[in-house]
């Protein structure tokens, strides 16, 4: 005897991150979604060290994070210096929870942060920055 189906199961290999990157010329945008934690960190690193491999500048869309751990925090820190290394601009266009914890840490200050990717973009072109 079986009752009746419950709710589908959730899926486990749903991600809790989604990383996208697309190139406009010689800006890359790296577009994030979904919660940056110890478990999902290595994932965003992975696709922003290869931005800053293929870029003069490196946009970071972090404006559909949901969840911004330390581990993120640590990225962006490690993200600025790399970025600092090979002399690419490094722009943040950020969610309320990543501004959060970057307010929190006292950083602020230390990224440059846009309100959407179109004024960060705008910021970076040839002739604009």
């Amino acid at each position: 005897m079986h009752g009746p189906p419950g709710p589908p199961a959730q899926s486990s290999t749903a991600p809790l991150l989604r990383v996208s990157v697309e190139h406009r010329g010689l800006i890359s945008l790296v577009h994030v979604s979904g919660d940056v934690d110890a478990s999902t960190v290595d994932h965003l690193a992975r696709a922003v060290r290869h931005a800053l491999a293929a870029s003069h500048a490196v946009v970071l869309d972090l404006q559909h994070v949901t969840f911004f751990a330390a581990a993120g925090v640590r990225l962006l820190l490690q993200t600025r210096q790399s970025a600092m290394k090979v002399n690419t601009k490094l722009h943040l266009v950020g969610a309320k929870s990543v501004m959060r914890s970057l307010e929190l840490t006292g950083l602020t200050g230390e990224f440059t942060v846009h309100d959407t990717v179109a004024e960060a973009v705008a910021t970076l072109e040839p002739g604009r920055a």
